[in-house]
């Protein structure tokens, strides 16, 4: 298995170096080092060979672990160290899924947020097979991926993005926590954002190419439909509580939408909830987030997260 991973992650740096786009999936394998328990290339659905993840259970204890459901950016996969935030929670008692999903070359959005909804689905319905607690669930994305953790974090109940007969539909999709590195939000905005920073755009959203693949039509021409693609059109009071990384040098995607984000989802849900981390000199790469000062970060909001919502949970039965 290690000698596969080797070989793909050296045939995902020859795809690198020979793409004209910005690709923030990193090149190496996935850090599974502290991973015990582990179930590869698990199919949560039928329609693709990408609706796949992993499963990984820290080394210690029995479970049922809270679990980092993890997804990539554009052009990424799961077994790529793009994953290595997520994985640094086996060490901290938390169990790791990590998520393919289809991406705009084989079909449209909103396909990817079904996809991801289906895993979280079938994540829930097979808890007790995997070891798993279905009532703590952390979304966690970076780029294309923070978009989705986004979504899962702001559209329960939105059937207009959810495919159920993709499985599991006897489940929810919403999770309790969202993390989000540089999470790619308004496409119409984009290139303009990212020259007001002074930056060239890195991955032009107005390049007719761009648009084709992600929406079928270049996004200045289908502004209403790509504004649907946008998760901060759905913030509002149901929103759970998020932490969202970004780069001061960002020239994927510019910091300012992030900061808008976070401003929009702290009127909503109180500033409490809602964590903005602009880590300066960072660009649009996973491994500028893997320092030890955000991992403790992360994990810190995450377990004041889980005690405040524990207390609001006992208050409730009271």
């Amino acid at each position: 298995m290690n000698f596969i991973r080797q070989f793909i992650g050296k045939l995902l740096l020859v795809c690198i170096l020979l793409s004209p786009l910005p690709v923030s999936a990193a090149i190496a394998p996935i850090d599974d080092s502290e991973a015990g328990q582990r179930w590869l290339d698990v199919s949560y659905a039928q329609i693709s060979p990408k609706q796949k993840l992993d499963i990984y259970l820290p080394k210690e204890g029995q479970g049922p672990f809270p679990v980092i459901v993890g997804f990539h950016g554009k052009n990424g996969d799961k077994g790529t160290m793009e994953l290595n935030g997520q994985m640094k929670g086996l060490a901290r008692g938390y169990a790791v899924a990590a998520v393919n999903y289809r991406e705009g070359n084989e079909a449209k959005f909103p396909t990817n947020i079904m996809d991801a909804k289906a895993a979280v689905r079938f994540i829930k319905e097979h808890a007790a097979e995997y070891h798993l607690d279905k009532s703590r669930i952390i979304a966690w994305g970076d780029s294309m991926g923070g978009r989705v953790v986004s979504f899962l974090g702001l559209t329960s109940g939105h059937p207009e993005l959810e495919d159920l007969s993709l499985g599991c539909a006897g489940e929810n999709s919403r999770v309790n926590a969202v993390v989000a590195w540089f999470p790619a939000l308004d496409d119409v905005r984009m290139d303009a954002d990212v020259e007001a920073l002074g930056f060239k755009p890195a991955l032009p959203r107005n390049a007719a190419a761009y648009g084709n693949e992600m929406y079928g039509a270049p996004v200045q021409d289908i502004k209403d439909l790509v504004a649907l693609a946008n998760p901060a059109n759905y913030v509002g009071s149901g929103a759970v509580p998020f932490i969202i990384m970004h780069g001061t040098d960002d020239n994927v995607c510019p910091i300012t939408q992030s900061r808008e984000f976070a401003d929009k989802l702290s009127k909503a849900i109180g500033k409490y909830n809602v964590r903005f981390v602009p880590v300066k000199g960072a660009g649009h790469h996973v491994t500028d987030m893997l320092g030890d000062k955000q991992i403790d970060m992360v994990f810190a909001f995450l377990q004041n997260t889980a005690k405040l919502l524990r207390e609001i949970g006992r208050a409730s039965c009271r």
